[in-house]
């Protein structure tokens, strides 16, 4: 499921809308369709596209694949079946218009946040297999909204009880039986629930982004904005791009997913719909929307219980080294210390410098280190050695070591 401690492990293996609910307003934010992912990059280092695969210390990991393509399979059937209503219906709220007409068709279950109808239970209200006759006001009208539409997925495929109301629900830490995907923090304090902004501001944008490296098909992405949310189901495996020394590259990195939405639009065979299937956003504008990677119990993998990670990835050798830092450190245990040392050629600690702890604490930027400030001091033409030390909660390791000459 998580894909990626996987990139936590490809990072050492591989070199290279909204939901539509609330206590207090029961209205769903639309959310209207990115026209573009954004080609801007920010990072000039080379980049790669990196496939992430289970690496050696998952292999013993039940990913369920049958289980997510039939969730996914699940929310397609409630995205594409075709309907039309008998009447009119007129759906329209405090924050929004959504109305139906017998003179149009409709394609995918109708917006609709107070009713939570089973995919096969709208079925069998459809006359002749099409006509919808009823329950038509806000309060009784059949349908989905954008949290409803993936729990009762779950429920169906999964045979589990998902305890969810509102899209605050779906946070980690809610005691509602949903998980972090990936090594991120700050989602225990209850504010968090109001709005999951606060949660990404909590962390360092590399981990998010790795985070969201490890989506798998049948995750989820939820945000909570006060009073409103949104949540998304993870369509298809994200499409991970990476700078040589490791970084994501968040502008060209992106997920494909599939949601309910207050937005009725028209289809290419003048139909109308409120869904949105396999719409790619870029890890940058997820991140920037107050988007978290989460997901139900029985995709639910505990990376850090399965294996234990400390390396530096796309760290300069004595070969490659230009003058400056780069890569990333990655840990599974929390980092509590960083620090680069050189010595002279006695073993003689001759300059240092500590790093900025990122709030994760699970990752470190080496180019946080201003190598040309630390090695000022250094004689020309002499031999020195670099070292990067590192202390986390289980060990104390150099993960970076080599010679140079000034």
């Amino acid at each position: 499921m998580k894909k990626c401690l996987i990139i936590l492990l490809s990072l050492l293996l591989v070199p290279t809308l909204f939901a539509c609910d609330s206590p207090a307003v029961d209205e769903g934010e639309a959310v209207p369709p990115q026209e573009e992912a954004s080609s801007a990059v920010r990072d000039t280092e080379a980049e790669t596209t990196v496939d992430a695969k289970p690496a050696d210390p998952l292999a013993s990991v039940d990913w369920k694949e049958e289980q997510r393509e039939a969730v996914v399979a699940e929310m397609v059937n409630m995205a594409t079946l075709e309907w039309r209503p008998k009447t009119d219906i007129d759906l329209t709220g405090i924050h929004s218009s959504l109305s139906f007409s017998p003179r149009s068709r409709y394609v995918g279950m109708p917006y609709v946040n107070k009713t939570d109808t089973p995919y096969d239970d709208f079925v069998a209200a459809l006359e002749n297999g099409l006509v919808y006759t009823g329950p038509t006001s806000r309060d009784t009208c059949m349908g989905v909204d954008c949290s409803s539409s993936i729990f009762l997925a779950y429920e169906k495929i999964l045979g589990i009880d998902v305890d969810v109301v509102y899209t605050q629900h779906m946070i980690p830490g809610s005691g509602r039986g949903f998980h972090p995907v990936g090594l991120y923090d700050g989602y225990l304090e209850s504010y968090d629930y109001d709005d999951t902004r606060l949660i990404i501001d909590r962390n360092s944008e590399q981990a998010i982004f790795e985070a969201y490296a490890l989506l798998k098909k049948g995750d989820t992405l939820v945000r909570r904005l006060n009073v409103k949310g949104h949540s998304r189901m993870v369509y298809g495996e994200p499409v991970i791009v990476r700078t040589q020394g490791g970084k994501i590259v968040p502008e060209k990195s992106y997920i494909t997913f599939i949601d309910q939405n207050l937005i009725l639009k028209k289809t290419d065979d003048n139909r109308f719909t409120t869904w949105t299937i396999d719409e790619k956003w870029t890890f940058a504008d997820m991140a920037k929307e107050g988007y978290i990677p989460v997901t139900v119990e029985p995709f639910y993998v505990d990376y850090l219980s399965l294996t234990h990670v400390l390396t530096a990835y796309g760290a300069p050798d004595s070969a490659s080294f230009k003058g400056e830092m780069s890569g990333m450190i990655v840990s599974t245990d929390k980092l509590n210390s960083i620090k680069l040392k050189i010595f002279d050629a006695e073993g003689k600690e001759v300059a240092s410098q500590n790093g900025m702890m990122q709030r994760d604490r699970h990752y470190f930027d080496l180019s946080a280190f201003d190598f040309q400030k630390i090695s000022s001091s250094l004689e020309k033409g002499k031999t020195y050695t670099l070292a990067v030390s590192v202390k986390t909660t289980e060990e104390s390791a150099d993960v970076v070591r080599f010679d140079f000459t000034a």
